[in-house]
Parts: C-alpha cells; sequence; structure tokens
C-alpha cells in the first residue's frame, strides 16, 4: 500500500505531537520534585539561620559558612598549619614504627 505524501505528512505530525505531549507530562513531574525539592532547601537553610541566631543568643560563634568553591583546607601561609576555621575532610592514619607503641 503506497501512502500519499500528505498522509506521512500527518503521521509525523501527530507522532511529533505524542512526543511533545510526553515531554510536557516528564516536565510536569520535574517541576512537581523541583519545588519539593527547594521546599526541603529552604526548611535547612532556616533550621541553619535559627542555629545560629540560638548561638549568636548564647555567646556561642556559629561555624563559619563552608568555601562551596574548594573543599580544601584553609592554610596559613606564614605557618603553613590548617586554620581553626577550615573544615576536616578525613584522617590519614599512620602505622607506627616497631616498637614506637
Amino acid at each position: 500500500m503506497i501512502v500519499s505524501f500528505t498522509e506521512e505528512l500527518k503521521q509525523r505530525e501527530s507522532a511529533a505531537r505524542a512526543r511533545v505531549e510526553e515531554i510536557r507530562e516528564q516536565m510536569a513531574v520535574l517541576a512537581e520534585q523541583l519545588e519539593d525539592a527547594e521546599g526541603h532547601l529552604t526548611r535547612w537553610k532556616i533550621a541553619r539561620e535559627a542555629v545560629d541566631e540560638v548561638l549568636a543568643e548564647t555567646g556561642r560563634v556559629a561555624a563559619p559558612e563552608p568555601d562551596h568553591e574548594s573543599d580544601a583546607p584553609a592554610v596559613d601561609e606564614n605557618e603553613g598549619t590548617v586554620s581553626a576555621f577550615s573544615r576536616v575532610i578525613g584522617v590519614q592514619t599512620v602505622p607506627l614504627a616497631a616498637g614506637a607503641a
């Protein structure tokens, strides 16, 4: 059976329309997930701000904001030591020399 050129165009248009609708449905699901995630983020931010406020009122100091651009700890260039406000990422264990325990 030979399909006319017009019929072929209609079929392709219909397939494209179905694909657009499928993507719109996916976007609606993603938009809902994004809204939920943004709500969680907002709640965590409010919680952190509340803790900072309580610590400030009690004379304690909240930890400084972490540097999201770098995971490297801050190093005092004069002494070559890690500053008190740096973030500890992990611990490296070193074996003791024989008889050093």
